[in-house]
């Protein structure tokens, strides 16, 4: 019964969205913190620390996504386990019935676990197999992203990783799906983007794009002969043009919304990224988001998100993969 309620009260928000013009924050992005405990090749986030709100702060936030329908809320970061009051933000998440991600990279997640008993969902990143994943993002970095899945599996929280379609990534694809087939991982898979994470320095060596489109290619490939590939088949058709020109229906300030370490709100904090500044979460998540001007980017790069704004354009997969998530 749960379960078809639930249901029921994501197609019919997804709808009052769609068809409606409704201003609902289904799903939240919450970057708790900045800081970083790895020094991953493509992302300057480490470098760049902002302030952090405080925890009744947030609290209140949390608070205010609840009464205005959010269902799900993913902490990220730099590295949400290093924010102090993670374990408390997300049992107030899931005393509000919200289900609660970690986006991590795994280096503290096995000992942190008991103190989530209300963590629905982790994602850890995970580049490729071992030698690849290291070179990109640390020695010691791959054993730490399979231990920290193996001990979510092991507590009956459901996981997968994250994996960034870097130069390195896409030259040992192949040996990357068998072992995520062998191993059972599953994978979802996104561009990397053309700028270093949170900085104005350009990503070196970025994958061309016929080796990038090969990659796709292979990905489609792969999920329908059954590799646990977590992209949609209609997301993956979508990130194929990456970064060309792929106008979206983007839902941000629509149906979903990500609120920086300092409380402002945005779409996706990048240069496509047209919420004018300043807007300030702990003085309504719903006015503020009203005042969100409708994106129109050129193409969107951020996997998780793309599938959101698929399924608001009803693609089928989308919406099949976006309700399973939930």
């Amino acid at each position: 019964m749960l379960r078809a309620q639930k249901l029921l009260r994501i197609a019919s928000s997804l709808a009052k969205v769609r068809l409606m013009g409704a201003r609902i924050p289904l799903f939240a992005s919450i970057e708790l913190t900045r800081r970083c405990d790895a020094r991953c090749r493509y992302c300057g986030t480490h470098s760049n620390h902002g302030p952090e709100l405080p925890r009744g702060d947030w609290i209140g936030v949390i608070d205010d996504l609840a009464a205005s329908g959010a269902l799900r809320v993913s902490f990220t970061g730099g590295e949400p386990l290093l924010y102090p009051a993670i374990a408390e933000l997300v049992a107030r998440c899931a005393a509000h019935g919200i289900e609660v991600e970690i986006n991590t990279n795994g280096r503290l997640f096995p000992g942190a676990l008991k103190s989530l008993p209300g963590l629905s969902f982790v994602t850890i990143g995970l580049d490729g197999i071992e030698e690849v994943n290291d070179a990109v993002r640390g020695k010691g970095a791959y054993a730490a992203a399979v231990a920290a899945y193996r001990a979510a599996c092991a507590a009956g929280v459901r996981g997968g990783f994250l994996a960034v379609l870097s130069t390195e990534c896409i030259s040992r694809l192949d040996e990357f799906l068998e072992l995520s087939r062998r191993e059972g991982f599953p994978v979802l898979f996104q561009p990397v983007f053309e700028w270093y994470l949170r900085s104005r320095r350009r990503i070196r060596r970025p994958p061309g794009r016929e080796a990038y489109r090969r990659a796709i290619d292979r990905l489609l490939e792969a999920r329908r002969t059954g590799y646990p590939v977590m992209n949609s088949a209609a997301g993956l058709d979508y990130l194929r043009r990456w970064p060309g020109p792929a106008p979206i229906r983007c839902g941000g300030g629509r149906c979903f919304v990500r609120i920086s370490s300092a409380g402002i709100l945005e779409v996706c904090g990048l240069k496509c990224d047209t919420t004018p500044a300043g807007i300030d979460a702990r003085l309504g998540v719903l006015p503020g988001m009203r005042r969100m001007p409708e994106v129109k980017g050129n193409a969107c790069w951020c996997a998780g998100r793309t599938e959101v704004n698929l399924a608001l354009d009803l693609q089928p997969t989308a919406v099949i993969k976006v309700i399973r998530r939930v």
